[in-house]
């Protein structure tokens, strides 16, 4: 019985063991983005002046690195909130409102042309925003400027 006690206590230890080890911690500096940023410029697609990448998936929220050098579509996410938190550029963030031409493009999202009203919010180097759920939205962005930004997108549900 005792070498029974032993063998599941050590299992326990060493499964509370695996699983700390399989957490990790997420750093990115200010230099790491700047560097992702200026690799990103080459692949910017001319067509719609953006390129982002998905760089950590959690079980309830993902990070994205995201550069756009033209208007973004205007986005609604019926259960996830956007954290944007400015790292190169100038931007108009524009919430609210009703979105132009909206279609749904997966469960639970859509995408439109634009915003019709709605209020603007001038983000730069530094700024952090939350968007929650449910909250119309676009990124627009002077001609000839760009926009680099950290996300984290949240499942937040209503």
């Amino acid at each position: 019985m005792l070498k029974l006690l032993f063998a599941l206590s050590l299992s326990i230890v060493c499964s509370a063991a695996a699983m700390a080890q399989a957490k990790k911690i997420d750093f990115y500096s200010a230099s790491d983005l700047a560097a992702r940023e200026q690799a990103m410029k080459a692949k910017v697609d001319p067509t719609t002046g953006l390129v982002g990448v998905t760089l950590e998936k959690y079980p309830n929220h993902l990070t994205m690195f995201i550069l756009r050098e033209k208007d973004g579509q205007s986005e609604l996410h019926d259960k996830v909130a956007d954290v944007f938190m400015a790292v190169d550029g100038k931007a108009e963030l524009w919430t609210g409102g009703t979105m132009v031409d909206a279609k749904t493009t997966d469960k639970g999202e859509s995408r439109g042309s634009g915003l019709n009203g709605g209020s603007k919010i001038l983000l730069q180097k530094g700024d952090i925003v939350h968007i929650p759920a449910g909250i119309p939205h676009q990124v627009r962005i002077a001609k000839g400027g760009h926009f680099a930004y950290f996300v984290v997108k949240s499942e937040e549900g209503k």
